[in-house]
């Protein structure tokens, strides 16, 4: 029995313990049929969205048979490895697509409350709670199975509240979806010009109005400095700093204190580093530090190129025909090297990326106005929820 900390007046039980598995109904047919059921990722940041070409990794599944898992309308997705990070989301599109069959589908019995589950489930308590019952003998491997999820046991109120609350809170939603709506026509904006640009259908000139010179063909060791060499062991045991942020096999992870990193090869990456991801065929430059393990290289511009230049043109790339091995193909220092890259003169690459920092500079300006109403939500989910 408790009560939230803000309510509507209307109501005033309390709220009763209800097992999850009494309200759901899980999903377990698979497919390989992408043209009936269009094959979607899980992310935590944007939900249930299409696969991108550019991340299948559909070679490394040696398997025969239905391999995906269909999703309906409305049915949540989640990842039993990354439910305590938030990788809990709803397909939201009007018919049914196919995730990987490593998911957990599942959908309500009562689909007009499904705002207030959908809000419910991932709050920090709710993410607190799963990874205090994930098992596993190695932390970033830590696991919620179905088996625990429809076992367990909180507080919720009524249908009617339930309703309620998923009024209000999709209002709000319909707020933060402006924004990235927004933002996203920004970035298709700057994705256009940059074709043109990497195209060289748009040039830039020099101050005095002549031509720069044609761009080049260069190995990317001639562009970058790859920092790989700087990796060393972690000591059994050993605690990484918790100043920066840590890039590991499953991203970007914000540190939390107690993550414990056994047998890793790590580095520190230098401020404004580019980072390729080997196995995400990814690219990111570092904005600050970062520890990087062996899942990723990191490179910086040599004297002479722009850092902000480079990354857009890794950024462009499709790595997975550069990648070796047969288990597990991944990119190795040795190949990427030797990726070669149309380079232009350095005041060009300069002229180019304060182009694109022109534009990154508003989108960041949406995207702080996004995070406002995302925090306004949290603080509304806190007091809302129990």
């Amino acid at each position: 029995m408790a009560k939230p900390e803000l309510r509507f007046p209307e109501f005033t039980d309390e709220w009763e313990e209800h097992r999850f598995g009494n309200e759901i109904i899980e999903h377990v047919d698979r497919t390989s049929d992408k043209v009936k059921y269009p094959l979607y990722s899980l992310t935590i940041e944007d939900g249930v969205v299409p696969k991108s070409e550019r991340y299948e990794r559909e070679f490394l599944i040696n398997k025969e048979g239905d391999v995906y898992k269909i999703v309906p309308p409305n049915a949540f997705v989640y990842n039993p490895m990354n439910l305590r990070f938030g990788a809990l989301k709803v397909n939201h599109q009007k018919f049914s697509v196919s995730v990987s069959g490593y998911y957990n589908i599942f959908s309500l019995r009562n689909v007009d409350t499904l705002k207030f589950w959908e809000n419910y489930l991932t709050t920090n308590k709710m993410l607190n709670y799963y990874y205090s019952i994930a098992t596993g003998t190695l932390i970033e491997k830590l696991r919620v199975h179905f088996s625990q999820f429809v076992n367990i046991e909180k507080p919720f109120p009524n249908v009617k509240e339930q309703k309620r609350i998923a009024d209000f809170f999709s209002s709000i939603d319909d707020m933060i979806q402006v924004q990235k709506e927004e933002i996203s026509a920004l970035e298709e904006q700057k994705k256009a010009i940059l074709q043109k640009i990497f195209n060289r259908k748009l040039r830039f000139k020099a101050d005095d109005g002549s031509e720069y010179p044609e761009w080049e063909e260069k190995k990317l060791e001639e562009v970058v400095v790859f920092l790989d060499g700087q990796r060393r062991p972690l000591e059994k045991g050993e605690r990484l700093s918790g100043i920066y942020p840590y890039y590991g096999a499953s991203g970007i992870i914000d540190y939390v204190d107690g993550y414990l990193f056994e047998g890793e090869h790590i580095l520190l990456s230098e401020d404004g580093a580019n980072i390729i991801d080997r196995n995400y065929r990814v690219c990111f430059l570092a904005n600050g530090k970062f520890w990087v393990n062996n899942h990723a290289h990191v490179l910086k511009a040599r004297n002479g190129n722009d850092n902000n230049f480079i990354c857009e043109q890794l950024e462009r790339l499709n790595y997975i025909k550069y990648n070796t091995g047969t288990a597990q193909p991944k990119l190795n220092q040795d190949v990427c090297k030797k990726i070669k890259l149309k380079i232009p003169c350095f005041q060009e690459q300069q002229k180019i990326a304060v182009c694109l920092l022109a534009f990154a500079e508003i989108i960041q300006i949406k995207r702080d106005k996004l995070a406002i109403w995302k925090n306004i939500k949290k603080g509304l989910l806190q007091k809302m929820f129990v």
